[in-house]
């Protein structure tokens, strides 16, 4: 076990973005609009680097039909 952090945010703009502190320097946040896709990628990871990621949606009307 171990504990849940947050690695990245962007903005649905992608003027922002934003990292959490274990992966600040090494992660990457894109979007691509045009496929509804957002994509996150991490470099120098070393052979003790493991995790289970989810992804997050949020709104700023709480309405999952804007999703």
């Amino acid at each position: 076990g171990g504990s849940v952090d947050w690695a990245s945010f962007i903005s649905t703009d992608s003027t922002y973005t934003e990292f959490g502190p274990e992966v600040e320097g090494q992660a990457m946040a894109s979007l691509d609009d045009f496929l509804s896709e957002a994509h996150q990628s991490l470099t120098s990871l070393c052979l003790q680097d493991s995790a289970c990621s989810f992804c997050d949606v949020s709104t700023r009307t709480e309405n999952p039909a804007e999703v």
